[in-house]
């Protein structure tokens, strides 16, 4: 049976996202789990962040959770970001004074300007 996690950092609708996935991929072992070592056994990953970067996500990068999560993507297991979930995934974010992410993909997520 696949395992599939299912990032709980404590925001969002996770159990939305978990009957989704049940949905679409049965017979497969769903869980949520804020717990970076059962991320980093999983065989399939979904960070659904809601929220914006700042001291809660960069508690995130820098802890044991960003090391379980470069570690499920350098294996090349699949992963989903959602959101926030995928902009953590690169170098740095200017939202909240600016905050390094996980450095997976070069570059910078940037707020659009307010004159658009």
């Amino acid at each position: 049976m696949t395992s599939v996690a299912i990032i709980d950092y404590g925001m969002g609708n996770l159990r939305s996202v978990a009957k989704a996935i049940e949905h679409v991929a049965p017979g497969h072992d769903v869980f949520v789990t804020s717990d970076p070592a059962r991320v980093a056994a999983a065989e399939r990953v979904v960070f659904p962040g809601q929220g914006s970067f700042g001291p809660a996500t960069q508690a995130i990068v820098d802890g044991a959770m960003g090391d379980a999560l470069r570690m499920v993507i350098e294996r090349g297991d699949p992963f989903l970001g959602i959101c926030l979930g995928m902009q953590l995934l690169f170098d740095h974010s200017d939202e909240n004074g600016g905050h390094d992410g996980l450095g997976v993909f070069r570059g910078q997520v940037r707020r659009f300007p307010s004159d658009m």
